[in-house]
């Protein structure tokens, strides 16, 4: 049977059992052969035990030969390829060579910093806070409900005029299943506002908080508020003249009048927190664009210095 040697680290071999007595190994001298799982020391291997005089010498070593093949490699040279990428330098530049030499807390950090460069560190955040806020709105009108039966102001459910805490829980009700949905849609969006390799990706999720924010406010503003007027001037005859730039002199022409007015700010609150958002992702597209195509031909430089 031949087997491989150890010597300065480096794999010899393979040598019979004569030439392994002709060199003279020692007791502790590593070796390995053929169904071997690891190294061992050649004092360990009956075969070798019978080499192994008190007064051997050691000789003179051959001359290196290539590693076998299967070989598995000694323990302490797998300690030293650990340690040799995980110093202080290596630390604060991420020159490792090989993976296995990052420390743990260096992974956790880059693993952190990549979530805030690639947008996942505000995207996920912000889709959890949109479905929250849903939820918040769909929930309102249990507080709203709450607060009515708490009135002291002739609106309580429990009242002699029962009928404008009734009105506003009817028109309250439709809306929070609205609110719902409508957050839960622009929490799905959010994922497509920011792509893998964007160098950007903060602005366009604020501009999607800009659009969405002013989207609900002004759809409340546009409906709810004027079904809510036009219903209490009708049950209950209230003159809204005083709070209006110019009044029609009855409580229905004043409530039409709150209306229409409302119906005009919800469309305006709309139509330029959209545009805000929509600047802001364009500038941030061209940005981006810009970016890719400056590291496109950069490569493209690089690769034709190359060759």
């Amino acid at each position: 049977m031949e087997y491989f040697i150890l010597v300065n680290g480096e794999n010899q071999g393979p040598y019979s059992v004569e030439t392994l007595k002709s060199m003279g190994i020692t007791p502790d001298t590593l070796v390995w052969t053929q169904g071997m799982e690891q190294w061992a020391p050649a004092s360990q291997i009956f075969e070798l035990q019978q080499l192994f005089a008190p007064q051997q010498q050691p000789q003179p070593q051959p001359q290196q030969a290539a590693p076998p093949q299967g070989a598995p490699q000694p323990v302490f040279q797998q300690q030293y390829q650990q340690k040799s990428g995980a110093g202080i330098k290596e630390f604060f530049t991420d020159e490792y060579e090989h993976e296995e030499d990052i420390p743990v807390l260096k992974k956790w950090l880059n693993k952190f910093l990549g979530c805030i460069d690639n947008g996942l560190f505000f995207r996920e955040p912000l889709r959890i806070a949109y479905i929250v806020f849903g939820v918040l709105v769909a929930l309102s009108p249990i507080y709203v409900f709450i607060k009515l039966i708490e009135s002291h102001y002739g609106y309580s459910i429990f009242s002699e005029k029962p009928v404008p805490s009734i009105i506003v829980m009817v028109v309250l009700i439709p809306f929070a299943i609205f609110g719902l949905l409508f957050w839960i849609n622009r929490s799905k969006k959010v994922k497509t506002y920011v792509e893998k390799n964007d160098d950007f990706v903060a602005i366009p999720l604020a501009s999607h908080v800009i659009q969405s924010a002013g989207e609900f406010y002004g759809v409340f503003m546009g409906t709810a508020v004027p079904l809510l007027v036009i219903l209490l001037a009708l049950t209950e005859g209230r003159d809204l003249t005083s709070i209006l730039p110019f009044g029609i002199e009855s409580s229905i022409g004043s409530a039409l009048q709150a209306a229409v007015y409302s119906i005009l700010i919800g469309f305006v609150i709309i139509i330029c927190t959209r545009a805000a958002a929509e600047g802001l992702r364009a500038l941030t597209s061209i940005a981006n664009n810009v970016k890719k195509l400056t590291k496109k031909n950069d490569n493209e430089k690089q690769d034709d210095d190359s060759n």
